[in-house]
């Protein structure tokens, strides 16, 4: 009996892994067949299962939440007063306790975005100009304006025509 036990715990050990493995590599793990219904069966692996999934659930609500600009310090406190005395008083680890997060890459990028906006609408008037696309717009206008007043022209009169489409 004890080594079915022993041998349950192993399988259960492995299919751990198998799921940790998925999950980091960012695959769904519930469209496999073979972790539904291991799951199904094995009440530990449910058990941790929903541990998992409220860790989770916390850390996707965290993200949400605002945070005190000191957050990113008092935690790097937190972590170096794990470390051994010497690795505490590092350069690096003092520099870590005194950090303070930045602007993020977004909000850097979004500074300079309607200034490049307007830089490139610019261009693009510029370069339709100088392809002439506005004077061969003219001219199209012009000739739809002719063949529309000849189509009515044929079908109602030269003189409605003209009362339509004043030259």
């Amino acid at each position: 009996m004890l080594f079915f036990a022993e041998k349950n715990q192993n399988r259960c050990r492995n299919i751990r892994f198998k799921l940790t493995d998925i999950l980091s590599g960012h695959f769904n793990v519930f469209n496999t067949r073979w972790a539904r219904e291991h799951i199904a069966k094995c009440p530990r692996c449910q058990k941790r299962l929903s541990g998992f999934s409220k860790v989770a659930t916390g850390l996707s609500l965290l993200r949400t939440q605002p945070h005190a600009i000191s957050l990113l310090s008092r935690a790097n406190q937190q972590a170096i007063g794990g470390l051994r005395r010497d690795v505490r008083e590092l350069p690096k680890a003092l520099a870590l306790k005194n950090a303070q997060p930045g602007p993020s890459l977004l909000s850097r990028i979004a500074r300079c975005t309607s200034g490049v906006g307007n830089v490139a609408a610019c261009l693009a008037i510029l370069i339709l100009m100088r392809a002439e696309v506005f004077s061969s717009m003219d001219k199209i206008q012009k000739d739809g304006r002719k063949v529309t007043r000849q189509i009515y022209a044929n079908s109602l009169g030269d003189e409605m025509a003209d009362e339509i489409f004043p030259t």
